[in-house]
Formats: structure tokens, sequence, C-alpha cells
């Protein structure tokens, strides 16, 4: 394992608030990054230099009995993955040397494919691992992964290393409320990442028409055009938008097999650009199962900003044949799919006129298991009933629970015709525990 060691900085002042005088400038510093930008994912948490500072502890301390990395850190509620904490742990090195306490947003990222190492041991003195952090975090933003090493100036630090010695490094600040002056670095010898054998799996996108007679021209809607990422696929999407309900297919109809809908109201806009983001997010990713993401359950209506679809409110139909909502219903029930998660928003002082998720117990109390994850992991309000169709009759998630297909409502709150602050990355947060949970990603 990697064994980091300080330097004491409470033996001189000046040397505990300045820079030694022997540190030296990095030289050939350069991250391991691959050359194509992604669209960075917010995962819609942000936590405060504190909080980071604790789970830099439980990692270290993980580290030093286990000899390997933990899987994740507890962070308040969630359960931070380790390329997600790397993120979190470079961010915050470099916002206290610059000077800034804030908090921290937390970005959804890949493991490495592999890790390497080429180190000597030495000595990684304050001004080059700012400069790592630095570069780790521009590499991350540009990529969507963490990096398999990062060259300095002792050789090719592996990514478990920079974990680990990054942990080290704001632990150390919350203890002493001073960055450490070096810190001295020896060759991990626990479990790492290592090559594969064949190139992993990625997910590439099929996209299909499921109903006809709904399409429209999206990015009429001045709020999806100005908030969905840019990106080729979003055009492809917004071309098959045009001639009806689009389906975008991740993953080849194995594993776990789960629906995400968005745009049941088309004036409810929030989950319409999170679906969107989820698009570009599971593009040519890794995945484990099938996803189907139906972004605009009714194009027309998100290109005219109207809730309603010919007068119909599609959530009350879902159990009418032939409407678009009953045809996205049967559509999962012939692609077998396990799990679906229909997303909307609600008014400020409307029901439920807060973040939530749906469920009922019966005839599917899979469907309870779900949102109480969901709720647990997005902080979100838990509205539970007994028998799904017994209030709700003709919803999407009650016709689909009647279909044994356990199914939750995902509600964020904003306003309908606009996109409230913050609510785009709720609604966002709600789609990736409901995959969490279901062990997609």
């Amino acid at each position: 394992m990697l064994l980091i060691v300080f330097s004491a900085v409470f033996i001189n002042v000046d040397d505990a608030f300045g820079v030694e005088a022997n540190d030296q400038p990095a030289e050939n510093i350069n991250t391991h990054i691959n050359v194509q930008a992604v669209q960075l994912v917010s995962t819609g948490y942000s936590y405060s230099l504190y909080q980071i500072e604790d789970a830099a502890k439980r990692v270290k301390a993980f580290i030093e009995t286990n000899k390997k990395l933990p899987n994740y850190v507890t962070i308040g509620t969630q359960q931070v993955k380790m390329p997600d904490f790397l993120y979190l742990l470079v961010t915050a090195t470099s916002n206290i040397n610059g000077g800034n306490r804030g908090s921290i947003s937390q970005y959804s990222f890949q493991n490495p494919s592999s890790s390497v190492e080429e180190l000597r041991t030495g000595n990684v003195y304050k001004s080059e691992y700012i400069s790592l952090s630095k570069q780790i975090k521009t590499s991350m933003e540009s990529t969507g992964t963490a990096p398999s090493y990062t060259q300095s100036s002792l050789g090719k630090i592996r990514y478990e290393s920079l974990v680990y010695m990054y942990s080290r490094i704001v632990n150390f600040y919350g203890q002493n409320k001073v960055l450490p002056n070096y810190a001295s670095v020896n060759k991990w010898t626990g479990p790492a990442i290592s090559s594969p054998t064949a190139p992993s799996p990625v997910t590439t996108a099929k996209m299909e028409v499921i109903v006809t007679g709904t399409g429209g021209d999206v990015t009429r809607n001045s709020y999806i055009k100005n908030n969905v990422p840019s990106s080729q696929i979003t055009s492809q999407v917004y071309s098959l938008a045009k001639s009806g309900t689009p389906m975008i297919t991740f993953g080849n109809g194995t594993g776990p097999k789960v629906m995400i809908i968005a745009g049941v109201h088309g004036n409810e806009l929030p989950a319409q650009i999170a679906a969107m983001k989820m698009i570009n997010y599971l593009n040519g990713r890794s995945i484990k199962g099938t996803v189907y993401v139906v972004p605009f359950a009714a194009p027309s209506s998100t290109a005219q900003n109207t809730r309603l679809w010919n007068g119909k409110n599609l959530n009350s139909v879902a159990n009418v044949a032939g409407t678009p909502t009953n045809q996205i219903i049967n559509k999962a029930k012939a692609l077998q799919v396990n799990s679906l998660g229909d997303f909307h928003s609600t008014q400020p002082g409307g029901f439920p006129g807060k973040n939530s998720v749906f469920c009922t117990k019966s005839p599917a109390y899979e469907s309870y298991n779900t949102a109480k994850y969901v709720s647990g992991q997005t902080g979100s309000a838990l509205i539970a009933y007994n028998q799904a169709g017994a209030e709700y009759p003709g919803a999407v998630e009650d016709v689909s629970n009647l279909a044994r297909i356990p199914a939750i409502t995902g509600e964020v709150l904003s306003s309908h015709g606009i996109v409230a602050s913050g609510s785009v990355d709720k609604s966002y947060s709600q789609m990736m525990a409901f995959l969490r949970y279901k062990n997609v990603i």
C-alpha cells in the first residue's frame, strides 16, 4: 500500500504557514487522460469542507486497516464512490490553498479501466501536490473518469495511491488547519485495478419512436433548448421527437431492465431536462443492465409548454387503450421491464408541493422498496399508498404497478412552465438513485 508521512509543521511557525525552502516546482507533471471531452454530470449534491475532512479521515483509516480502497464513503446520507471522492479531495486541496472554504459539488465519475505505477520513494512537496490536484481535477472534468495515474517528480502515482494521498492531505488539514509541507510516498502494495484483457463493454444508444401522433419540435421550448447539454446524441433525440415519442435504449436487453419516463406533462420541465442529461451520461458508458429512457412522453406538449396533450391529462389515462401513456406501458410490458420510474415536477403550494417520491405497496411491494431507497438517497419525502389504482387509477405509476412492473413517481419542486433553481439536479439525483437501486450503474 502507499505510505505517506507528513512533515511536522508545528516545529517552525514559518514552515507551517509558508513554503519550505527546499520546496521545488514539480517537473514533467502530466496526468494520464483521454483526449475526448465529455459532459460533466452533477449528482445534485454538495458537501461542506468539514464533511469532506471527516470523510477523508475515515477513508484514511479504512485503507490503513484493510490495505485496500473502500467501495464508497458515506457523506451525510450519500454513498460517495471513490472516483467521485477523489474529485472532492483534489478540489478541496486546491480550494484550501486558494483560501476558498466553500462547499464542493459532487459529480459522477467512472473508475479508470486500470491503474499504473512506476514510482520511486521520496517526497511530494506542497507546491507539487497542489499542482497535481489542479491537473487531476481538470483531467476528470475533461474525461468523466478518474486517472489511471498521475505523472509526478517521483514517477507515476497510481489511482489508488492518489485517493490515499489526498485523503491524508485533507485529513491533515482538518486536524491542523494547515496543509502539510510534503508527503513521503512509497509504492502501493494493496489490491489495484488491473488492465482488462478485453475492452470493457460500453453502451450503444438505440433510438426509436414508440408512439406516433405526439411529435413536436421540443427546441421551440426555450427552457429545453437552453438547459439540455449540447451534443450529437441530443440533436438526434430532438430530431426523432419531431416524429413522435422517442425512446433511447442503452444495453442489449439483458440484466436488470429499467425504464425512465419524463414529460408526461409537457410543462413539467425539470425531469425532461434531467432525462436528457441522463441520456448524455449513459451514452458510451459501461452499465450492468438495460436502460430505456423516454425523455419526452408527448413532444408536442413540451414544444408548446402545455400540461395537457390533445386536452387529456396523460397521467390520468394510462389505463385507456391507445393513449400515449398506455402505449408506453404496453411497450414496457413487451420489453419485460423490471422497474419503471416516472418523473415529474410539482407546483409550490400544490400537491405534494415538495420534493417527493410516490409509490404503492400492493400488488408490487417492490414499488415501496424502490421509493424508500430513492427517498433516503435524495432527501425526498416518501409518499406511500397501500393499493395501486385506488387513489390514481390512470396514473402511469399505478397502471405499471397493476401490471406487476414495480414503479415509482419522482416529484421535484418547480412551478409549471419554468425551471426552478436546483430542480433539474434534484430530478437527476432521483433518476440516478433509481438506477443505483437496480444496480445498473
